[in-house]
């Protein structure tokens, strides 16, 4: 009975805690990951809002560019192939230590878009290399885990990692080599990682 009596006050403590106003953050970094087709490195920037509702719940869209490269090498020719990749996601986040004063780690996911522009060989014979731009747009799933060291009131250091998923490999590109007539796939986009390093500014 007597812990009955304390289940409003712990109500309005923990609805307290959810309106708490927390200031929108603007978050630049510079990026490091791999690319959805070649799986070879690239490097880029991006760009996040947040928007905290309390201690324990933020919401984020963000958006960014990477581009990497991928020399392949035959007993004729050295090629590279190039994939550009632009993405926008969008996340409902957690907050994992809402009592810290310094840090706002956050976990968790939502829903992203990837464009990719892949510049491949899609031929290749005695004669030369046959270069082809394949580009492609999927929705994606993905997981995030970031982190916000204050320094100061507005400023911070921004850290995070996400992993964006189509769950089944999709736009699979195929490639042929003429003179021994055989055929081969270089696979299509399942995967995608990153991660990011930057600051904060929170307004």
């Amino acid at each position: 009975m007597k812990a009955l009596m304390f289940l409003p006050l712990f109500l309005l403590t923990a609805v307290h805690g959810m309106a708490q106003t927390e200031a929108p953050r603007v978050s630049i970094s510079a990026r490091y990951g791999t690319t959805p087709y070649e799986r070879a490195s690239g490097l880029g920037m991006g760009i996040q809002y947040l928007h905290p509702v309390g201690k324990m719940l933020a919401f984020s869209g963000s958006a960014g560019w990477m581009q990497g490269n991928y020399v392949t090498t035959t007993p004729i020719f050295a090629f590279t192939n190039r994939e550009f990749v632009v993405n926008a996601d969008a996340s409902a986040l957690i907050n994992l230590v809402p009592g810290s004063r310094y840090h706002d780690l956050y976990l968790g996911g939502g829903l992203s878009l990837m464009h990719t522009i892949f510049n491949y060989a899609r031929d290749i014979h005695s004669v030369g290399v046959i270069m082809e731009r394949h580009t492609s747009t999927l929705p994606m799933l993905h997981l995030v885990l970031e982190d916000h060291y204050a320094l100061t009131d507005h400023w911070a250091l921004f850290g995070r990692a996400i992993v964006r998923s189509t769950i089944q490999e999709r736009d699979v590109v195929r490639r042929s080599i003429l003179e021994s007539g055989s055929a081969w796939t270089s696979g299509g986009i399942r995967h995608q990682y990153a991660v990011e390093l930057g600051v904060t500014y929170a307004f």
